[in-house]
């Protein structure tokens, strides 16, 4: 009798054991947020009740926006309550607050399940598939990874409450993977959608307007031979959505809007040593972001990904300039999870 035994392969029973270490910490997470997600108060966090007070103007068709002596006003963009609503309205559960804090996971699992394809798509376009067979493992490992970033209490605090940050980290992802499928498709309508998102971002959170300086950088220098003037045309587009959105607000609510939306923002006192300490305490992420660079962007493969990871670059280094304007680190989360995306190739 001839027993044939294979020979193990470490790599696999190594990322076998990574993984199960990785379910277990999205289970303690899960175990953890489970009592707050289904709290039927809106009490968690300072932007709950302004949240779910946004919900009940949509509902009786009262204006979202009034005057600063009233201050019953949210700071953000309606999207957020607006979508969250609604969706929670087709499901049947339109005056559940847990069921508002269960669309902002959704819309964080929906982020995670983003960010896996573009990792695979890097891991792809990298040529880190090669030499690997069992790339499964490499998926099973990098869904729990690329969780546990979007959920992580330092960057990503507040994805599981009603807060903008779940469907804004969602657009954030989704806008970095129309960057990689431009770069492997060259295909039209991923520019029309590109020129269309941030005017749909800001309608979400004000600061994912910062999506059409980066989409305008990436598609300069990505695009051959270089073109000034068809930059210009799509800046035009690009920034016109963008318009389009803020005299949508207007025309609805008038001048409180600009004051709620523009001028509390903008008058509240910012700090570059705080922005600085953000930069400290969140350095693994920048560090993840940085080597994977190292990794990635060497030989042949600078050209094709240098532009790529430069916008995560810009991404990162912009909102932590921004978290500047409050103790919370939550405006470094998305570059935070595109970091991770980085860094699985890289590994």
């Amino acid at each position: 009798m001839v027993i044939n035994h294979k020979r193990p392969n470490p790599v696999n029973l190594g990322l076998i054991i990574l993984v199960s270490i990785l379910a277990i910490l999205v289970a303690i997470y899960i175990f953890q947020i489970a009592d707050q997600v289904t709290l039927p108060a809106d009490i968690l966090i300072w932007s709950e009740s302004d949240f779910v007070n946004d919900v009940l103007k949509h509902r009786v068709g009262y204006p979202l926006y009034t005057e600063q002596s009233n201050n019953e006003s949210f700071i953000y963009t309606p999207g957020a309550p607006w979508l969250t609503y609604q969706l929670a309205r087709l499901v049947g559960n339109g005056n559940s607050i847990a069921e508002f804090r269960l669309m902002q996971v959704r819309f964080t699992l929906l982020a995670v399940l983003l960010a896996v394809f573009c990792s695979y798509r890097l891991i792809h376009i990298s040529g880190a598939a090669s030499g690997h067979r069992n790339l499964k493992y490499w998926g099973a490992y990098g869904l729990p990874f690329l969780f546990l970033l979007a959920t992580n209490p330092l960057t990503n605090p507040f994805v599981h409450n009603l807060h903008n940050d779940g469907l804004g980290l969602m657009i954030s992802i989704f806008a970095y993977w129309l960057i990689l499928e431009y770069m492997t498709s060259r295909k039209s309508w991923v520019v029309v959608v590109m020129a269309i998102l941030p005017g749909i971002g800001y309608m979400v959170k004000q600061s994912l307007a910062v999506w059409a300086v980066l989409f305008m950088i990436y598609l300069y220098f990505i695009q051959e031979p270089r073109s000034l003037r068809r930059i210009m045309v799509f800046g035009l587009f690009v920034f016109g959505g963008v318009g389009l959105a803020v005299i949508i607000g207007y025309a609805l609510w008038g001048e409180p809007y600009f004051y709620w939306t523009f001028t509390v923002l903008w008058e509240h006192p910012r700090s570059v040593l705080r922005s600085f300490q953000h930069l400290l305490d969140a350095w693994l992420y920048f560090a993840i972001g940085i080597i994977a660079g190292y990794v990635l962007l060497r030989g042949k493969r600078f050209q094709n990904l240098f532009w790529a990871w430069f916008i995560w670059l810009a991404l990162f280094m912009i909102e932590t300039q921004t978290s500047g304007v409050a103790w919370m680190m939550n405006h470094m989360g998305p570059a935070s999870v595109i970091a991770g995306i980085w860094f699985i190739p890289a590994v």
